[in-house]
């Protein structure tokens, strides 16, 4: 029971306002799901994207989140964020070993590394993707029944692949058990090749097996997606340049490389867990979104390092006020930021200014990748837009034309012409790179702008809305 108390504490460090911008085209995802009743094979929020094939691999999570959202009302949005923090809590624990009470003191100790990378810990699929591997994870160390036990374990694959594209961690996390636990040899291939088999119970079929490589590919150092996507990026360029969020996140993430390296020098040959925690530490290292992973499974193994230098007495005392620093800060968090959405994040302003003034009208609207999802899910089937957050069905092609925009506002002009926008929504300061192209819009008669506030830009082509909103 005590274990809990860590598992709160990770509850904790993820409790704040929706700040992510993929969960809102999750959400219109959902509801498009069920109001069509079946799986959507293309892509249907963009008009850039007409009839292209998508591999919707998040599915289910879709249908769970707005389900949650839909059930909650007005309360949607906060709904989200205690389910996500839970679910966040409850892959803490699922990873911490069981009967390990003793350690949780020396675990909460470690709760400032979380803390660090709190903007990592969003409302994504990760999370859920997380508690299943962890469960996964309980039952191998488990005395179930064998047969039992690996029915949970398979049904657990077949959620996990409908939930996320990181389900082959599934058979991968099965592989490193039996290779530095178990040493099952024999049943290393016919277990492999059964969770490969399950994770084929999806929509897609024996395709779906490719879909990670694709995802692993734009991680790679170089490639434009990892250079510019702010998740994607690798944490060792935050020493050179980077917000402080991510410095800290960079250096909590030393900390913890430094500690692995510590554990594999006191531990030769190498001991359980040991095999799992090289791959997820080169993940990290490659892209920021991947550092969460790294925490949850290192930290019950690093925990026993700094217990051989206290009391246990201490531990529990000190992580116990380390519980209620999180507390306290979160309490400020929401104090500052008390709705259940991060404000200046999310277009709002234009959102209600378009359900306001164009109530029928089809509209094309050109947007930033984080503002798409918000607009598709207020204002589709109405709006369709140039982009959103699924970069999964971008070429770099389209990316860097995408990109070229920020310096280059001019060749704004022959995206015009070929997309005939109706409308754009510029983000004002999150992020700061459409200022140059607002500036131009401005001053062109072909738009006017009609909403402005913190958070966006509203411009409408002149033949929609004739009188400007004088700002």
């Amino acid at each position: 029971m005590i274990n809990v108390l860590y598992a709160f504490g990770w509850m904790l460090v993820a409790l704040f306002p929706l700040a992510d911008s993929d969960i809102w085209w999750q959400l219109a995802s959902g509801r498009e799901l069920l109001f069509q009743k079946q799986f959507l094979w293309t892509e249907p929020f963009t008009f850039t994207g007409v009839g292209l094939a998508w591999t919707n691999v998040h599915w289910l999570y879709q249908l769970l989140v707005y389900s949650i959202e839909a059930m909650a009302g007005r309360y949607g949005a906060g709904a989200l964020v205690v389910t996500h923090a839970l679910v966040w809590g409850g892959a803490a624990w699922a990873w911490t070993k069981p009967r390990s009470g003793s350690m949780t003191g020396w675990l909460l100790l470690l709760l400032p590394l979380v803390w660090a990378n709190r903007f990592l810990l969003m409302a994504r699929p990760l999370a859920f993707t997380m508690l299943l591997l962890g469960l996964q994870h309980r039952l191998y160390l488990s005395k179930m029944h064998l047969g039992k036990k690996w029915g949970l374990i398979l049904f657990l694959q077949i959620i996990l692949v409908n939930i996320q594209g990181l389900f082959l961690l599934g058979p991968i996390l099965f592989v490193l058990h039996e290779l530095s636990i178990r040493k099952h040899w024999r049943a290393l291939v016919p277990g492999a090749l059964g969770l490969l088999t399950v994770s084929c119970v999806h929509p897609k079929g024996v395709s779906i097996l490719l879909y990670p490589f694709g995802l692993l590919e734009r991680l790679q150092p170089g490639n434009l997606f990892g250079e510019r996507i702010s998740e994607n990026i690798s944490p060792g360029r935050a020493f050179f340049g980077g917000d402080p969020a991510q410095l800290w996140q960079a250096m909590a993430l030393v900390l913890v490389t430094i500690l692995l390296f510590w554990y594999a020098c006191k531990h030769t040959p190498f001991r359980p867990g040991l095999v799992l925690l090289l791959p997820l530490l080169v993940l990290a290292w490659l892209a920021q979104r991947n550092i969460p992973i790294l925490l949850l499974v290192s930290l019950p193994l690093l925990a026993p390092l700094i217990a051989k230098g206290l009391s246990w007495r201490f531990a529990t005392r000190a992580g116990a006020a380390m519980i209620l620093a999180v507390g306290i800060a979160q309490v400020q968090w929401w104090q500052i930021y008390p709705g259940a959405v991060a404000p200046y994040r999310f277009p709002q302003g234009s959102v209600t200014w378009i359900q306001e003034h164009v109530r029928y009208r089809p509209l094309r609207v050109f947007c930033d990748i984080r503002h798409g999802g918000f607009l598709s899910w207020h204002l589709y089937p109405q709006v369709k837009t140039y982009v959103d957050g699924r970069l999964i069905l971008r070429d770099s092609t389209f990316f860097a034309q995408y990109l070229n925009l920020e310096n280059h506002p001019e060749t704004f002009s022959a995206l015009d012409r070929a997309w005939h926008f109706d409308a754009v929504v510029l983000p004002v300061d999150y992020p700061p790179m459409f200022r140059k192209l607002a500036r131009q819009l401005a001053q062109d008669s072909t738009w006017v702008l009609v909403q402005s506030d913190e958070s966006s830009w509203l411009f409408m082509r002149s033949q929609v809305v004739r009188s400007p909103l004088e700002l």
